[in-house]
């Protein structure tokens, strides 16, 4: 049927669930009991898989012995190391970019987040254009490195130093499965970008900035060693698996 939410009082009524499928909103005070009496029981009993996102870890640990019941796969994307020694989602962010779309679309991703918090004002235009040209030069760093079997560690390495590396370029302009004109678009990408940059305040040059260590983040995540990426086929193979992203607490800023 669902989860249960309560009885109702007012008006008057008998037990209420909430169908496993709807989306529901929890309104209450801090210390009202909103993950401990609804949220982790609705996880804890859901039929299916389930991805949760969450700040704190003692909400991970008041669900993870029971989804893990029976041998269902458990995985925690824990970039901070906040609980370190469960069992870890690794992701490898380089799979798939062989095709161009996976790179484009995956790097358009990671420098998206640049734009939080700017995007008002002259500020937020030189946000918008800095993440869009990290995004051209990271979406021919994933490509590059997928075409060649290359690791993370490369790519974090060309990020580093994108004036002064020609290997990703090179890859491109070779590489008989490759756009030769990505290497040309790298290249102007990177030599436009440096130019512009000191008729723009350092202020608006750390979307830029930000982007490379939004990249340099990825590394928590990564294969190293013995820690292949994991499968989603794989985790699925005993019954519904549950993913647990914890990530730390923000504050927004005031405009």
């Amino acid at each position: 049927m669902g989860w249960r939410i309560g009885v109702g009082h007012q008006p008057r009524s008998g037990a209420l669930w909430c169908p496993w499928d709807r989306t529901a909103g929890v309104i209450g005070p801090q210390g009202s009991g909103k993950t401990l009496d609804l949220l982790t029981p609705a996880l804890i009993n859901a039929p299916g898989a389930a991805l949760v996102t969450l700040t704190k870890p003692d909400d991970l640990l008041l669900s993870l012995p029971e989804r893990s019941k029976h041998g269902r796969p458990c995985v925690v994307l824990d970039p901070f190391g906040l609980v370190p020694g469960l069992p870890e989602l690794v992701w490898d962010p380089i799979a798939g970019c062989v095709d161009r779309m996976v790179s484009e679309r995956r790097a358009k991703a990671f420098t998206a987040g640049t734009i939080h918090g700017t995007s008002h004002g002259s500020g937020g235009a030189a946000a918008r254009f800095y993440a869009a040209e990290a995004a051209k030069v990271l979406m021919a760093y994933f490509h590059a490195a997928a075409l060649t079997g290359k690791t993370l560690d490369d790519l974090l390495l060309w990020v580093s130093k994108p004036l002064s590396t020609s290997q990703p370029e090179e890859i491109l302009r070779r590489h008989p499965h490759s756009d030769p004109l990505w290497a040309g678009l790298r290249k102007a990408r990177c030599a436009e970008t440096n130019a512009r940059a000191p008729t723009r305040s350092p202020q608006s040059s750390k979307p830029c900035r930000s982007s490379s260590r939004t990249i340099f983040g990825a590394a928590v995540c990564h294969p190293i060693g013995v820690r292949p990426p994991t499968s989603p086929k794989s985790s699925g193979r005993v019954g519904p698996s549950t993913c647990w992203v914890v990530r730390i607490r923000t504050r927004r800023r005031p405009h």
